[in-house]
């Protein structure tokens, strides 16, 4: 009860009491109350409100006038709410009786139940759920005066009732819609406030709420249950309990849904109304029931559930031995049965139907080969890929049938569920309807049915098509992405009314439903985890070893290059801290992503990864090419640096001869130009080493652009190729030094102009012309050579001819029914006919025109017009290639589509007269839509006649003849005109040849004519000229310390290449203590030291010993000699972790290391495919084939890489990744990477990546796991390693993970390290003989819940912001 004390601010109206409350003329005192039906509604609410009246004159005259009227009156009234002000208002009159205002600590008590009684009286006019509220929701409001020690008060009792119901309906949620003017559900917010959640409040309803609730089975009496006779295995007492639980949900057993009368249906639950009667409430329905009858005529419970046994626990096993149990009394083959949902009658069966991933399909297979061999079990294909026509008696004599989720997507075209499209014309193919909705069958099984998510995919529509007695939802992850999950589920398991989508989004939507959601999820889901059963199962050991791997010097070098590159863009200095006090991680945490991806893909090997694979070159190379790879990358590097930093130089240049200081000019570009013309020597030196080897043969690679060179020419491809790639390379370099030379060269002569040295002016411009013509002469010869093959071509006549067709002779020997459609046809033809010629000799005649050349004396009015008519070609070639698009689709029917469009595309744009005209044709060339002449051989017309016509005899045959005579006379022309269009597309590309080999030497005269442009005057204005000059030298500086740098790093490279292919042992001598080394130092200028030495010299110097050249703390690089003797004892252990802590064990892991290492192998792609390499070979210890194992990665790359390695060195292997087929095809053992793994001894690996779908997959028939990457998401490595850590598993398992020393590698295990130390530390404190629901914190239990399809991407794992940054942190 709330007392509101009497105040001065308080105000009664004495005269409406008087008058209208207390009359004394009234007869009935006491008003007409509203009274509460007590059978048909129950009262949720009663709030009292005692409200004192101040004791003035005026209501003390009242109270001597009428006490007695006070005693007895009680009237209806309005109780309103006005911000802090009540009212209490008459409810006839509408008078105002009495306000008071309220207090904040009031307003907080009163604001609730006014907002009910406010949003109850003012919905009953709404036309939407009025209604519906005012049937089953009642406010009563009333008032009277009491006397309590001398003192008057209003006593207010406000009244809330809702009608109790007998039945449900979904129509009645719409008395939810109903909001408070807060926003929230009225029905919602008053059914708990009646009924406050006896649990603890939850933010949300989420996946772990159902996790940490929905776990074992309730408790029972001791259970007679025995396993089935013909089962080929003994159940543990778990699986026992979860068959026993499953046939009781299949109503196979007695007592199946509650022993109990009294215990009710999941999301309701009891309670007492404020009067104390008790009443059933269901605050997801929001209704009341007086009785448990008539709450259980609410629910209808489903044959079936969801079995969510965790991964690893037997699921398999369970369903067969359901199967076993509860088979269905065989009946006759005709018995029909009206299924509800498809609307129709289907034959009843005894068959189980079991959905599954193609991946794990053939292993169902096997599992009840092994466990149930008398079961007659089939592979079904579909409709689509069926080769043999089974009918529906035939798939009912079957026991079990297994298809898979592909199947079953491609099935739901031969359902009725597929909505009827509009379409022009009938249908002239009906679909074959899917025997799968033709059959009810006794059982339907989705093994991992978390894969039908939401319930809107292909696949699921098709699954909740099938009729079936029982259903079965089995997935260790139910819920994997979010709560849509389970709905996916309750959709296929038609539980009504969960299934609909307002009820769902009513349970999850309020926390406040906790209790609801778990009492419906824990009636049809049996859940156990290996926590939970305990020792049950007692798996074989598991030993979790990681190892620590040294880079080779190429990859350490390679490694260290990208890391400086990395910490440069994320904004780090050396040390990993911001290089910025303006560093923001959001403008950075891309590239941080990027880089870190790039860096852990490098740890794997140098060609992970689609930047590092392209970064050398894209093809495999083993690891003594990508040195040669490295070098030449660098050698590239620094002679564009040069490049670019003589660029800059010369830029100074022009500007000192901008100022008429043409000396100073010189002095810059003089001592350059020499060093450009020692370049160019270089090059052509490799030119023509490659000339006197046979690597370039010019004509031969002209002929190769027009087509004509000789087929023996591809015999050397393979052999040549590669020395190809570097020759181009080299072609290009020199390029653009003769470019640079020729600028240099050209405004040295204009130097030496303003000095007035006309001898060295002539030498120069006369040395400039050289050049220009040594540029052009590549691109110059190309042209010339392909015109004069083009001018022979044209002049011998040796393009293909097209003729035009005679209209009048080829109808004539067609039917009369052709007349029409083909006369169209050849008009079009003949069309394109004239075109393509005209076309075609306007594009050879244009290719012909002579080469313009700027020095030759040609004006620039003849340049321009020279290039106007390359336009001019470019836009008849784009026409040409319509044209003959056009033409091909006019015969066949095919369309070029994208040719078309982007030819009209490029014709229209930029329209001149040419392009507009050229586009106008093209467009009427084009040919009618749906009529070629292939189609009217295909729809000949005369066929149909014979078909349907009774003739006999000689009119027949003569009918017959004439038919397969104008058949052939079509089919010949049409043969004869593809011929020729083959040929045009073959012209045409001819044609492109030469007008591209034209273009690329006006592109290249361009360049040169660019590269001798007069100099921007606005540079040498006094303010820009300062600046330029500034811009230009900070420039020079910064590619000078670039080059620097590079030219260290390529020593660096080189000699790693010596000492690779030839170590001396002069090479191994330091020139300080002259003693031989094992570790040393390079500096940057190329000198060498032993690292003592040199450690020693830093401390005290920041030289070179040698040159005195600077020396600081990155421009060096540590070195290893490869065949030092102690190369194979390690300075520590190569453990980084071990699970099984011992020092015999550790002694014994680090001399298998050893082993390991110094197994020799036929080539090496990298430490550590090359460790996991010579691991599987250490395993075999002398046989021919080692234990089984299973190769992890996250990357295809890697994968790829270990596959061309195992195939390398005989390892045999099988394959599981992102490449799996998506074919629902019958397949066998060969075809089948799993089934060929566990049955075919000589395979040793299987290979799987993160992202195939490998949920359910067993292979306990390997007892390694090699995992090539540490990761950051455990759920990822623990779903791997949970594919041989199962039951099942015998023998003890080992888990493999080498790591990088010193690499992005150990900070990511130092991270999942310290997560599971974390688990470790909880899990230590949890009582094991005890099930915990508040603290279920088995680390594995949680990770292999989550969707692993949520965890990566096409890049790998995705890492969260919090972590990206602590892995790139100091």
């Amino acid at each position: 009860m709330l007392i509101i004390p009497s105040d001065q601010q308080n105000f009664i109206n004495t005269d409406v009491i008087l008058k209208e409350v207390v009359k004394e003329d009234n007869n009935e005192l006491i008003s007409q109350k509203k009274q509460v039906e007590s059978d048909k509604e129950a009262v949720l609410v009663r709030f009292k409100i005692r409200l004192e009246i101040l004791d003035d004159e005026l209501w003390k005259g009242i109270v001597k006038e009428r006490r007695e009227l006070l005693k007895l009156g009680v009237s209806n009234i309005f109780f309103t709410l006005n911000e802090s002000l009540l009212h209490l208002i008459n409810y006839e009159s509408k008078s105002i009786i009495a306000a008071y205002v309220c207090s904040e600590a009031d307003l907080e008590v009163l604001l609730p139940v006014y907002e009910f009684i406010f949003g109850i009286r003012s919905s009953y006019n709404d036309p939407i759920y009025g209604k519906l509220i005012k049937d089953y929701l009642q406010t009563y409001e009333t008032m009277r005066f009491i006397e309590l020690e001398n003192k008057w008060h209003f006593m207010i009792e406000l009244c809330i009732s809702m009608r109790y119901i007998t039945e449900f309906s979904i129509e009645n949620l719409k008395i939810f819609q109903k909001r408070t003017r807060y926003g929230k559900s009225l029905v919602s917010e008053l059914m708990n406030y009646a009924f406050p959640s006896t649990l603890e409040i939850q933010d949300t309803i989420n996946m772990s709420l159902f996790y940490d609730n929905v776990c074992g089975l309730p408790k029972s009496k001791a259970s007679n249950f025995i396993s089935p006779d013909k089962l080929n295995t003994n159940l543990l007492p778990f699986q026992k309990k979860a068959v026993e639980w499953m046939l009781k949900r299949e109503k196979c057993m007695p007592n199946t849904l509650n022993s109990d009368e009294d215990d009710i249906p999941p999301t309701w639950e009891v309670s007492m109304d404020v009067d104390g009667k008790q009443i059933y409430y269901n605050k997801v329905y929001g209704i009341i029931c007086s009785s448990i009858i008539d709450v259980k005529n609410t629910f209808t419970d489903i044959d079936g559930g969801i079995l969510a046994e965790e991964m690893g626990l037997g699921k398999t096993v369970e369903v067969v031995a359901l199967i076993l149990k509860n088979e269905k009394k065989t009946a006759s083959g005709s018995e029909k049965v009206f299924d509800p949902y498809t609307e129709s009658y289907v034959i009843a069966s005894k068959t189980t139907l079991i959905v599954t991933p193609i991946s794990i399909l053939q292993q169902w297979i096997t599992e009840f080969s092994k466990l149930a061999p008398h079961l007659k079990v089939l592979h079904y294909v579909g409709v689509k890929n069926s080769s043999s026509d089974l009918s529906i008696k035939d798939l009912i004599e079957y026991d079990v049938i297994i298809t898979s989720y592909n199947v079953l997507s491609f099935e739901i075209h031969h359902t009725k569920l597929m909505p009827e499209r509009s379409l022009r014309y009938g249908k002239k193919y009906i679909p074959k309807l899917s025997p799968l909705v033709q059959i009810q069958f006794w059982r339907v099984c989705l093994d991992e049915a978390q894969m039908i998510e939401t319930g809107v995919s292909n696949a699921s529509l098709a699954a909740l098509s099938i009729p079936r007695v029982h259903a079965w939802c089995i997935t260790g992850t139910p819920v994997r992405n979010s709560l849509s999950d389970l709905y996916g589920l309750l959709l296929f398991l038609r539980f009504y009314p969960f299934n609909c989508n307002k009820i769902w989004k009513r349970l999850i939507d309020d926390s406040r439903n906790a209790s609801a959601f778990i009492s419906l999820f824990k009636l049809i889901t049996c859940r156990h985890t290996k926590k939970y059963i305990g020792d049950e199962v007692i798996l074989p050991k598991q030993e979790r070893a990681i190892l620590l791997l040294d880079f080779t010097p190429v990859e350490e070098h390679n490694y260290s290059f990208l890391l400086k590159q990395a910490l440069e863009e994320i904004g780090f200095n050396d040390q990993k801290n911001p290089a910025s006090i303006n560093w923001k991680f959001d403008d950075f945490k891309d590239k941080m992503r990027h880089w870190l991806l790039r860096l852990r893909q490098t740890c794997c090997q140098m060609q992970v990864g689609t930047v590092n694979k392209m970064n050398l070159g894209g093809q495999l190379i083993m690891l003594s090419e990508a040195l040669d790879v490295m070098l030449k990358k660098v050698n590239d590097t620094i002679d564009n640096d040069e490049r670019s930093l003589y660029t800059l130089k010369f830029t100074i240049g022009r500007l000192y001869e901008g100022k008429n200081k043409p000396q100073e000019a010189l002095d810059i570009w003089l001592p350059i130009l020499e060093i450009i013309y020692d370049k160019m020597k270089l090059f052509e030196q490799e030119i023509e080493k490659a000339k006197q080897h046979g690597l370039i043969d010019s004509k031969n690679e002209i002929k190769n652009s027009m087509g004509t060179i000789d087929e023996n020419t591809n015999d050397n491809y393979y052999n040549t190729e590669e020395k190809k790639v570097p020759i181009k390379s080299i072609q290009t370099h020199i390029r653009h030094w003769r470019n640079l030379a020729h600028r240099f060269t050209f405004f040295i002569a204009t130097a030496y102009y303003q000095l007035g040295n006309k001898e060295k002016e002539d030498e120069y411009y006369s040395k400039a012309e050289q050049i220009r013509r040594e540029i052009l002469s590549e691109t110059e010869s190309k042209a010339l050579f392909l015109m004069k093959k083009l001018s022979e071509r044209a002049k011998n006549n040796e393009f293909v001819t097209i003729q035009k067709m005679n209209i009048s002779e080829i109808i004539n020997k067609i039917h009369s029914s052709h007349d029409k459609s083909l006369l169209n046809i050849i008009k079009k033809l003949n069309n394109q006919t004239d075109k393509i010629n005209e076309w075609r000799r306007k594009i050879i005649e244009l290719s012909l025109y002579a080469l313009v050349d700027h020095n030759e004396n040609v004006t620039g009015e003849e340049y321009i017009k020279s290039l106007d008519i390359m336009e001019d070609a470019y836009q008849y070639l784009e026409a040409l290639r319509s044209a003959i698009a056009s033409r091909i689709e006019t015969l066949n029917g095919e369309k070029s589509f994208l040719t078309i469009v982007e030819t009209q595309s490029r014709l229209s744009n930029q329209q001149t007269q040419l392009k507009h005209q050229l586009t106008c044709i093209t467009e009427e060339l084009r040919p009618v839509p749906s009529l070629s002449l292939k189609s009217i051989i295909d729809n000949s017309y005369i066929s149909k006649q014979i078909n349907d016509t009774n003739i006999k005899g000689k009119k027949y045959r003569k009918i017959q003849s004439i038919s397969n005579f104008e058949t052939y006379n079509l089919s010949e022309i049409l043969k004869n005109e593809i011929k020729i269009t083959v040929k045009l597309e073959k012209e045409i590309s001819d044609l492109s040849y030469v007008h591209n080999a034209r273009i690329e030497y006006y592109r290249q005269l361009q360049i040169i004519s660019d590269c001798v442009a007069e100099l921007d005057e606005e540079l040498l204005e006094p303010q820009n000229y300062a600046k330029k000059m500034k811009e230009l030298d900070e420039k020079i500086k910064s590619y000078e310390l670039t080059i620097h740098s590079n030219q260290g790093r390529l020593r660096y490279l080189k000699y790693l290449s010596k000492t690779s292919n030839n170590e001396s042992e002069i090479d191994k001598i330091c020139v300080i203590c002259q003693n031989i080394f094992d570790f040393g130092i390079l500096t940057e200028c190329g000198h060498i030291f032993c690292k003592f030495c040199m450690m020693q010299w830093l401390t005290k110097h920041q030289t070179c010993p040698s040159c005195k050249a600077e020396i600081k703390e990155t421009n060096y690089y540590n070195i290893v000699h490869n065949n030092s003797k102690t190369n194979n004892i390690p300075k520590n252990s190569n453990i980084y972790s071990l699970n099984q802590d011992s020092k015999k064990r550790s002694d014994e892991i680090d001399k298998m290391f050893l082993e390991i290492k110094n197994i020799e192998l036929k080539e090496s792609y990298g430490v550590k495919v090359d460790m996991i390499v010579k691991h599987i070979l250490w395993m075999r210890k002398g046989d021919s084939i080692g234990p089984k194992s299973v190769i992890f990665s996250q990357w295809k790359e890697m994968l790829d890489i270990l596959h061309h390695a195992f195939t390398n060195n005989g390892i045999k292997f099988s394959r599981l990744d992102t490449i799996i087929t998506k074919s629902g095809k019958k397949g066998n053992i060969e075809n089948d990477p799993v089934a060929r793994f566990k049955n075919d001894s000589s395979i040793e690996v299987f290979m799987l990546h993160a992202r195939s779908q490998s949920a359910g997959l067993t292979l306990t028939n390997a007892t390694n796991v090699f995992l090539c990457e540490p990761l950051v998401n455990i759920a990822i490595e623990l779903q791997a390693i949970s594919r041989i850590h199962r039951i099942g598993q015998n023998k003890q398992t080992f888990v493999w993970l080498y790591i990088i020393r010193g690499t992005i590698e150990e900070r990511i295990v130092k991270l999942t390290e310290k997560k599971r130390a974390q688990f470790a530390e909880i899990y230590n404190n949890t009582s094991k003989n005890s099930y915990n629901n508040s603290n279920l914190n088995d680390l594995s239990e949680i990770e292999l819940q989550k969707n692993i399809n949520k965890l990566t991407n096409t890049t790998g794992e995705i890492i969260e912001n919090n972590t990206l940054f602590y892995l790139w942190g100091k």
